[in-house]
């Protein structure tokens, strides 16, 4: 069997409605006419956006969607309707996010399994910012902390969740897919520069929920780890809080595998001022034993809507707001035939 699985930051993606619409009249209203609609002090994801989001999965056409930045359940199942035409099911709990922002799935109805979600948001992440192990060096952290809801180190959580996409047929767990949306680098109470501490405590929360799950299915089931890692979590140039992926060689990103050239790995792009920050932010990565069934791996690129098209990609930060995300859809094809 072979499976097209798709990872996606779709990048505030709200469409969280104050009246019910008809798919009929969503389709046909402007993107002014859509900014109206949004409930109070929600921003809508511009509808044209959302339109060309549809148009690439369409394209695409993945049997599962490993969505990041998803504006709640009530977002992913009126897209899965609107502008999917229901053929996929959407699945997504709440988590941790203080922005609302969400990790879902959108599962192809013609999958031949049945679907399930869990979700890990409560695992714990006992872990130290670098002011409680330092208070001298770090006395500046330490005097702002206390204005800051940090928690105590036994009541930290991930800052947003771990959903387990669970697949099974004839009573059996065929495959899992993980789904992380890692600490990003803003650091808002000045605690933890650029989100690093906090950052590698949610990657090991991560392999610690991999392994508690190879425990429980045993060395055959396929265990999937996909995402927004917001770092530099491959093996080139791998950053410090990430090394622990690489400790015993068992995972592989699937890029890596398949030897694409490092200039087609970037999924994210930013702009400092007027400095260019080309990165890849999005993985799937596997186990070395799955090498062999990785048939394809690539990151989409956007296309013009009227044109088979490549857009370049941006070169200001003007440019990349055209864009329907910030980041670029990873997609992997695995052979999973037994």
């Amino acid at each position: 069997m072979l499976l097209k699985i798709m990872e996606f930051n779709a990048q505030d993606f709200f469409l969280q409605l104050e009246y019910p619409m008809s798919r009929e009249a969503i389709l046909n209203i402007s993107d002014e006419q859509w900014k109206l609609l949004g409930k109070d002090d929600i921003y809508l994801k511009p509808l044209s956006k959302i339109k060309r989001i549809a148009d690439l999965i369409h394209e695409v056409n993945p049997d599962i969607v490993c969505l990041c930045e998803i504006g709640g359940f009530e977002s992913l199942e009126l897209f899965a309707h609107v502008f999917l035409d229901d053929a996929w099911i959407p699945y997504l709990l709440e988590g941790n996010s203080n922005r609302g922002i969400e990790s879902g799935y959108l599962v192809k109805k013609s999958l031949p399994w049945t679907s399930r979600i869990k979700s890990h948001k409560n695992w714990p992440l006992p872990f130290l910012y670098p002011h409680e192990i330092d208070p001298v060096t770090y006395h500046l952290a330490a005097t702002a902390a206390p204005y800051y809801d940090l928690a105590v180190p036994k009541d930290r959580r991930l800052s947003r969740d771990i959903p387990a996409l669970i697949l099974e047929s004839e009573g059996r767990v065929r495959l899992v897919i993980l789904l992380v949306h890692l600490k990003s680098g803003f650091d808002t109470a000045g605690v933890d520069l650029e989100g690093k501490v906090r950052r590698g405590a949610e990657l090991k929360a991560l392999l610690a929920i991999y392994q508690s799950f190879r425990q429980e299915l045993g060395p055959d089931v396929p265990i999937l780890m996909t995402g927004d890692f917001n770092g530099r979590a491959g093996r080139h140039d791998t950053a410090q809080e990430f090394l622990p992926l690489y400790e015993n060689e068992l995972f592989e990103d699937v890029l890596e595998i398949k030897e694409v050239p490092q200039y087609e790995r970037i999924s994210q792009m930013t702009f400092v001022k007027r400095n260019l920050i080309a990165q890849q932010l999005d993985f799937l990565f596997v186990t070395k034993d799955l090498s062999h069934r990785v048939k394809s791996a690539f990151v989409y690129r956007y296309r013009f809507a009227e044109e088979d098209k490549e857009i370049m990609l941006p070169t200001s930060f003007r440019d990349r707001t055209q864009l329907p995300s910030d980041h670029y859809p990873l997609v992997c094809e695995l052979d999973l035939t037994l």
